[in-house]
């Protein structure tokens, strides 16, 4: 959503339509998270006729928003657009979770953990930090709690364990909004290389600090709407790896147990960081 809406006023279009939602579709398991309109209106004047397409947006007409988006966006501006627009048409369930008044917990850290790329798609996995770098946060931040979320789960609800992964446990039978609301709750969040996670940062009302791998291709494969030009009052660490070994990985079990090797081995010590993320 955020992404057409960018587009649309970039191009100077003032109504953004979206299609029914795709609830049958494993991928989509986003029920709950939104109660969108067909149609969001758009403030400013109609351009459309003598529509000119910006130099930073994709040509043509017809476009998948997450694989084509339009590019040099700042965090801050995605930031805007999503709490202007998508915030106020979050399903009912979620809005609510999401304006509760309980206190948030300042000495919490909340880490994304996106299950598929770790393994059913372990191809993928690669842009995952490893448990180590929660480790180190956990460590060098002097966290005293800690609370996975995890989104997309495998059918086996297994996931990889070390110090740094065993040390907390997703709380079982929770709704898909109930872990997007908590994502969104947290007041030091941990990203996992996904959109879920990402989207509940841009928005929160509550997140202070931002963590994430340095080293994955946030723009490149991810499209990422997230970057170093992130909004007044929240700052983003980075910490480096280094390491692509899923580049090529298989889908099999060969390709799963590089996967696992690498995120619950990979040394705390190789682990470069923080980097505070400034915009350039």
């Amino acid at each position: 959503m955020g992404q057409a809406i960018v587009a649309a006023e970039l191009c100077g279009i003032k109504s953004v339509r979206f299609p029914a939602h795709i609830s049958k579709n494993a991928y989509q398991r986003q029920d709950g998270l939104l109660d969108a309109p067909s149609e969001i209106l758009l403030p400013g004047p109609d351009l459309h006729a003598g529509l000119t397409i910006p130099s930073q947006c994709p040509e043509g007409t017809q476009h998948n928003w997450y694989h084509n988006p339009c590019v040099n966006i700042t965090a801050r501006e995605y930031k805007r657009v999503m709490m202007e627009y998508v915030r106020p048409v979050l399903g009912a369930d979620l809005s609510a979770c999401m304006s509760n008044s309980t206190p948030i917990e300042e000495d919490l850290l909340t880490i994304h953990l996106r299950n598929d790329d770790i393994m059913q798609y372990v191809y993928m996995f690669w842009g995952q930090p490893p448990c180590s770098m929660y480790e180190k946060i956990i460590l060098e931040e002097k966290f005293k709690k800690r609370s996975s979320r995890r989104s997309w789960w495998w059918a086996q609800g297994r996931g990889p364990a070390s110090r740094g992964c065993a040390a907390s446990r997703r709380e079982q039978g929770l709704k898909i909004y109930e872990d997007f609301c908590a994502l969104a709750r947290a007041r030091h969040l941990v990203l996992s290389f996904s959109s879920f996670s990402i989207s509940a940062a841009l928005l929160s009302k509550e997140v202070r600090t931002i963590y994430r791998r340095k080293d994955s291709d946030w723009e490149g494969r991810l499209r990422a709407i997230i970057n170093c030009d992130v909004w007044p009052g929240v700052r983003m660490l980075e910490y480096g790896v280094r390491v692509q070994l899923g580049v090529g990985a298989k889908k099999d079990e060969g390709g799963a147990k590089l996967a696992r090797e690498f995120l619950t081995t990979f040394p705390m010590e190789q682990i470069q960081g923080p980097f505070l993320c400034c915009a350039k």
